[in-house]
């Protein structure tokens, strides 16, 4: 699988002492999701997962993905 990176990356903060990571690509966004992210797993964390998965697929576009995950890191508090 090739790698599809995002017009503009997304910067969160995920474990709570300012260590940022940079989020380029959907592949990326999803490991973030089901590794790293915070114990906020709402309904905006639950359909960027299903998103970035669906986007992996190439049943979505790479720019749904990015604002899925915008939304969800905006929903945990996480975005900077």
């Amino acid at each position: 699988m090739e790698v599809q990176y995002w017009h503009a990356p997304v910067d969160v903060t995920l474990d709570g002492h300012g260590h940022q990571r940079t989020i380029t690509a959907t592949c990326f966004a999803c490991e973030c999701l089901l590794t790293l992210w915070p114990d906020c797993h709402g309904p905006a964390y639950r359909a960027a997962l299903r998103t970035c998965v669906e986007a992996m697929r190439g049943e979505k576009d790479q720019t749904t993905a990015r604002l899925a995950f915008i939304r969800a890191a905006r929903e945990a508090h996480v975005l900077t």
